[in-house]
Parts: structure tokens; sequence; C-alpha cells
């Protein structure tokens, strides 16, 4: 790693006082059970509160706008904006 490239700081996350207030994110990479949709990766998605988590499979080939689409249908839609999203600072998320 560069010096260029270092981690930011660890800071304080406050506690999440309702559920799908905190959450975070990760992507999971293959080797996924193979069916018919051939799915690719999936978005793994953690309230910190509660920690219910959901998972949103993607295909290789799908974009920042379909990544986008999925998590406003299945998240937002459903629990709401949430005020903090944690992400690990991975290249899908940039």
């Amino acid at each position: 790693m560069k010096n260029s490239e270092m981690d930011g700081f660890l800071q304080h996350i406050e506690e999440p006082k309702h559920p799908w207030q905190v959450i975070n994110m990760d992507w999971v990479a293959g080797p996924v059970p193979e069916g018919k949709e051939n799915y690719s990766y999936f978005l793994v998605i953690v309230d910190r509160l509660s920690k219910i988590f959901t998972f949103l499979p993607f295909h290789k080939e799908d974009e920042a706008m379909d990544a986008a689409l999925l998590f406003s249908n299945n998240i937002i839609d459903t629990c709401g904006v949430p005020k903090i999203i944690i992400l690990d600072r991975g290249p899908k998320f940039k």
C-alpha cells in the first residue's frame, strides 16, 4: 500500500435509535451458488440496530444505476432513507 492510499481515521459511530437509521453495506463476490439467474455478486446490507440483513443479487454486467435502483426499491422504499451508511471503501463503492 502506498502512503497516498492510507485508510481514513477511525470515527465514533453513534448508536442508532431506530431501525434502518444506520446500515453497513459490503459486496460479496463468488463463488455463489449457481441458479437459473446466474448472479455473480450480492450486496449485503445490515441494519446496525436490529441486525436484520438483506442480500441484493447482481449480475457481473450490472452497473451503478442498477445497484441504485435495487437499493432504492428494496431498502429506501420499505425502510426509509438511512441517516448513516457505512462502507469499507472498496473499489465497488467508488
